[in-house]
């Protein structure tokens, strides 16, 4: 019954089959999470849930200090993902040419800058940047509650509306920006 507590291999498996290789062949770490025998590949929808619990359970072992520490780390490095988006608004190079709006920048329409992208080219770089630096952010604050609830759960600090607001998700960057400076303003 809890055998996925001590990796062994599930009888049924639950219909678990391995995405990288397509192999039945796998052995349930947790509910709806496996390792594949054949190609070593770990996932499934309840992978991130276990790694979350993982994590969480390593942190019972730090002291109060180590866990402020590295809270504080993770919301700073988090923060400093989200000065990235401000920068990425507007192409940095001179265009030529008639503006519009594309990908939610000002380009110049038919032009090109001085490196000799094409001024939609330029837009969707710069979207995709600003993109993967709100991931990035909104990943290091989810990082970040974990090792808050821990503090929580030692009852050093308490929360409360601060915590349950930050971890609901959310891709705009100043709602992010305020979620993570609630949290140090928490923690400090």
């Amino acid at each position: 019954m809890f055998g996925w507590l001590f990796g062994k291999k599930a009888q049924n498996n639950d219909g678990l089959v391995c995405v990288a290789c397509d192999s039945a062949d796998v052995t349930e770490l947790a509910p709806q999470t496996y390792r594949c025998n054949e190609c070593g590949y770990e996932g499934g929808d309840g992978f991130a849930a276990w790694q979350d619990m993982k994590t969480r359970a390593a942190y019972d072992d730090w002291s109060v200090a180590q866990l402020r520490e590295h809270a504080a780390a993770q919301l700073n490095e988090a923060r400093s993902a989200l000065v990235a988006v401000e920068g990425l608004t507007t192409p940095s190079t001179s265009s030529t040419g008639a503006f519009a709006e594309f990908a939610g920048v000002t380009v110049s329409v038919g032009g090109n800058n001085l490196s000799g992208q094409s001024d939609r080219d330029l837009a969707l770089q710069i979207a995709a940047d600003r993109q993967a630096a709100v991931a990035k952010a909104a990943s290091g604050l989810h990082a970040a509650t974990l090792t808050l609830d821990t503090l929580v759960d030692k009852g050093v600090i308490e929360l409360g509306a601060v915590l349950t607001n930050a971890r609901i998700a959310g891709d705009d960057p100043g709602t992010l920006r305020l979620r993570i400076e609630n949290c140090l303003h928490q923690l400090g």
